[in-house]
């Protein structure tokens, strides 16, 4: 059996940063948009 939780993002290009990177701050909104949907679907199971 295997506890995976994915989600799928997209950057936009608003998204990169002058380095050609994913900014931080979206990178960091992501973490916490699968964390908590990983929490949500573990918690209703």
């Amino acid at each position: 059996m295997t506890n995976r939780h994915t989600l799928t993002f997209t950057a936009t290009p608003a998204d990169i940063d002058a380095m050609g990177h994913v900014n931080n701050a979206v990178w960091v909104a992501w973490m916490e948009a699968i964390a908590t949907a990983h929490w949500l679907a573990a918690a209703h199971a």
